[in-house]
């Protein structure tokens, strides 16, 4: 060994414990590299057979401190007086013994609050009940002639008023954690994908907006309320013709609601209606139909319930000589 690497002896210097003679510094027990000696069973004495045989022997039964009466009354008693697990501590929950779920007799301690049922590895001896036969058989016998989608409609119960007001109040002051908020979002977003689930919520949508009553109320939550173009026509309709025509588009009153379409304005006594379209809106480049199409479609939704419509552009309203001749011959051919 270089004697230029021996450390100075000194107050925090101690022996290596590997048994070479060597000196260490203080906080350290070997010297670099011999800790590796102790692997080897003559230098490592827990090593030995028969060390190891003698420490076995010394743990168990009655051997063992730990299983002595006397010393585990005095751990349990030290824990129950420890601030943090103790009986004063605010977060503290009683303990109580239970039998074992599996019949075996055997008992267990656990939190009065806990939701276990066995001991520990007993729960593999208990079969689920869907593994009896018998069970099987009688969900299978059950089952039968069930069809798919029974739970649809009416025959659903979270559908029912009394159910959805209950479902309703539950609710009221929760929060939705992070998690459940990730998982409804991915959830919706697998709904979605799914080109029979995507069909199928066509169909639902498409025969919800045939109901004035479910039109009405969509239109009243989203604050529809009559834009500039519409106040402006709506003036020059009560001051020319006035008391002829009633401004309907924000859906209030469902009784003019026609096919699932609100008019813009509605003659109070003949089958008239007026329909304003936007420029943008209802141009091309929104619709990506023709423009003379586009009034032929809403013409004719209306013609099926016996109203002739009138349809009147944004840039017509700066016309209002010819705006009026329009008006004026629509409302005389009725």
């Amino acid at each position: 060994m270089n004697k230029s690497k021996v450390p100075k002896m000194g107050y925090y210097n101690y022996v290596c414990e590997c048994g070479c003679g060597e000196i260490v510094p203080y906080g350290k027990r070997f010297m670099l590299g011999h800790n590796t000696k102790l692997r080897n069973p003559e230098n490592n004495p827990a090593k030995r057979p028969e060390v190891k045989k003698k420490i076995a022997e010394s743990k168990m039964g009655d051997k063992n401190p730990m299983k002595r009466p006397e010393v585990a009354k005095k751990n349990g008693d030290s824990q129950r007086k420890n601030k943090r697990f103790g009986e004063n501590h605010h977060n503290y929950i009683p303990l109580e013994t239970r039998f074992c779920g599996c019949n075996c007799g055997g008992t267990f301690v656990c939190k009065i609050n806990s939701k276990q049922r066995y001991i520990n590895g007993h729960n593999a001896r208990v079969k689920h009940p869907t593994e009896d036969p018998n069970v099987r058989e009688k969900i299978s016998r059950n089952s039968k002639g069930v069809p798919k989608y029974s739970l649809r409609g009416e025959n659903n119960p979270a559908k029912r008023l009394e159910t959805r007001e209950k479902l309703s109040k539950s609710h009221i002051g929760k929060k939705k954690s992070e998690k459940h908020k990730s998982n409804l979002r991915k959830a919706a977003i697998k709904q979605w994908q799914n080109p029979e689930q995507i069909k199928l919520r066509n169909i639902i949508t498409t025969k919800q907006w045939q109901d004035p009553e479910y039109v009405s109320k969509q239109m009243i939550s989203r604050h529809v309320s009559p834009n500039k173009t519409e106040k402006l026509l709506d003036r020059f309709l009560q001051e020319f013709f006035p008391n002829q025509f009633k401004f309907v588009g924000d859906g209030k009153d469902k009784n003019y609601i026609i096919g699932g379409k609100s008019p813009d304005f509605i003659h109070i006594e003949k089958s008239l209606i007026i329909e304003l379209f936007g420029d943008f809106h209802h141009g091309e480049s929104c619709t990506g139909i023709p423009n003379e199409q586009h009034e032929k479609e809403r013409i004719d939704h209306f013609a099926k319930f016996g109203y002739k419509t009138l349809i009147i552009w944004e840039h017509e309203l700066q016309k209002g000589k010819n705006l009026f001749e329009r008006i004026k011959n629509f409302y005389l051919e009725e």
